[in-house]
């Protein structure tokens, strides 16, 4: 009934920082109540982007990178060849620029993000894994691999790569991007486990809590389901994730499930 809900989910797992947890706020005992309405149909449920266009030239660039001037240069190269969309005469400055720089991560980083924002998804997954080899523990950079891989419609191997490296750190995005892509494929109760690391790690995420309880609601874990609900209201959500989340937050009340 609600299956393509459950993509709302997604929307926290496009951020790239992990904030810090937050003493609870106690639950109210209810929320406000609204009319009876039913459930949006599936059309009407906005579907997040997994891989957003960013149009900030700041926001490709690693911040702190040490480059050597040769480096510097070819990297000018690359981003004015970029900005007039010559993309494979780019390449070429941007691996220019790599290995003038080797043991750095900022190249390949940069060049995989500007790739990922014009859409050229091979192109951006082979410098992420570049870039993944020079700095294996950096959990945005799985979670762009894992992006890259779902936007070329391989799904099974975008699980397969984040849920191991989230069971290998503690990044709450990698939980909860891996507890979205169960949730897609309809495996309810592992997108609830997930989801439920994700919060234990941070527990700020509206969107994360509302996941979490959708999916705990469909893996017959309605008490989790109503907290859950709860949650999601108290840190705040938009329309018409909100009337979604007190419109099923109301159903549960109603059938006072244990």
């Amino acid at each position: 009934m609600f299956r393509s809900a459950i993509a709302l989910g997604c929307v926290a797992c496009l951020g790239m920082a992990v904030v810090g947890q937050a003493e609870e706020v106690p639950a109210p005992a209810t929320v406000p109540r609204l009319p009876a309405v039913s459930s949006p149909p599936p059309s009407q449920v906005p579907v997040v982007p997994l891989i957003p266009l960013e149009t900030s030239p700041r926001a490709f660039a690693e911040p702190g990178a040490l480059l050597t001037p040769l480096a510097r240069d070819a990297r000018k190269d690359a981003r004015a060849l970029m900005a007039i969309g010559r993309y494979q005469a780019a390449h070429f400055a941007w691996r220019r620029a790599a290995n003038a720089s080797p043991g750095q991560s900022a190249v390949p980083i940069e060049a995989a993000r500007r790739y990922a924002a014009v859409r050229l998804h091979r192109v951006a997954l082979e410098w992420t894994r570049e870039a993944l080899r020079i700095a294996p523990e950096r959990a945005d950079l799985v979670l762009l691999e894992a992006k890259l891989i779902l936007a070329m419609d391989l799904p099974d191997l975008a699980l397969a790569g984040v849920d191991e490296s989230a069971r290998e750190g503690d990044s709450a995005e990698l939980w909860a991007f891996a507890a979205a892509l169960h949730a897609e494929k309809g495996d309810d109760a592992q997108a609830a486990d997930a989801y439920e690391r994700a919060l234990a790690i941070d527990d700020q995420r509206s969107a994360w809590w509302l996941g979490f309880a959708i999916s705990a609601e469909r893996s017959q874990r309605p008490a989790d389901a109503r907290d859950a609900y709860r949650s999601a209201l108290r840190r705040g959500l938009d329309e018409p994730e909100h009337r979604f989340a007190v419109e099923r937050l109301n159903a549960l009340l109603r059938r006072n499930l244990p």
